[in-house]
């Protein structure tokens, strides 16, 4: 509830250096989480992941809210195969900033398709339990995310900036 306050007090917006912790902060869990999870993950979690694709696939064009809730849901599952017990709750704790952020980023629907993409490679490795690639295609999923995030969130400011006549 205290980041979930801190964004509600700013109106969606979070100050430029809690917003650059909450990237390193997800760095480091995503990328712990990942590698535990390419070790741990189990045959249902392969299914439930290829489920979450299969769901994206299909509302890709038509739903970027879903698309929304739907990486959450990869993530979390991600935190869950991990097999560690706290992780879970820690992702289910930030849910609402993620789901914030996460809207933002995905108001540009064309990077859609890119992450929909990242995802099935990230399940290919897990599938193969490729520590190494699950944690470099993770990687280079968060990064991707933080530069079209950081555009949304200033084409974002720039549309409520009062323009001077």
């Amino acid at each position: 509830p205290i980041l979930e306050s801190l964004i509600a007090y700013k109106n969606g917006a979070l100050e430029p250096g809690l917003f650059e912790s909450l990237l390193e902060m997800r760095t480091l869990f995503e990328l712990e989480t990942v590698r535990l999870a390419a070790k741990k993950r189990t045959e249902e979690h392969l299914r439930r992941f290829d489920a979450i694709i299969d769901e994206e696939q299909r509302c890709a064009e038509t739903d970027p809210s879903r698309i929304t809730g739907l990486d959450f849901e990869l993530h979390h599952l991600i935190a869950i195969a991990s097999g560690n017990l706290i992780y879970p709750l820690i992702m289910n704790s930030f849910r609402p900033v993620y789901t914030n952020l996460t809207g933002k980023f995905f108001t540009n629907t064309g990077v859609i398709p890119e992450v929909i993409n990242f995802h099935r490679e990230l399940v290919g490795a897990l599938a193969a339990r490729d520590v190494h690639e699950s944690v470099r295609i993770m990687k280079a999923l968060l990064d991707h995310g933080v530069r079209f995030l950081k555009r949304a969130i200033a084409a974002e400011k720039n549309r409520k900036t009062p323009r001077a006549v």
